[in-house]
């Protein structure tokens, strides 16, 4: 990742930080073999039980939203 020189502006850092990220997490970067399991893996069903009682599935203030991103 390129060092940011203090010349560029704040869209220009944005975009170098995105380009960062997407090429990291790129199809590209994986192995063929990987690529067939995540294929596999992604075409499973998840059985979820909309009816219990996880936290996960509670519903969440604006004020939790603001603390988990902050």
């Amino acid at each position: 990742m390129p060092l940011f020189d203090g010349k560029k502006c704040l869209a220009e850092q944005t975009n170098i930080l995105a380009e960062y990220f997407a090429n990291g997490s790129s199809s590209a970067q994986y192995s063929e073999a990987f690529l067939r399991y995540k294929e596999r893996a992604e075409k499973r069903t998840i059985k979820i039980n909309l009816n219990n009682e996880e936290a996960y599935i509670a519903p969440f203030s604006m004020v939790e939203l603001n603390v988990a991103i902050a």
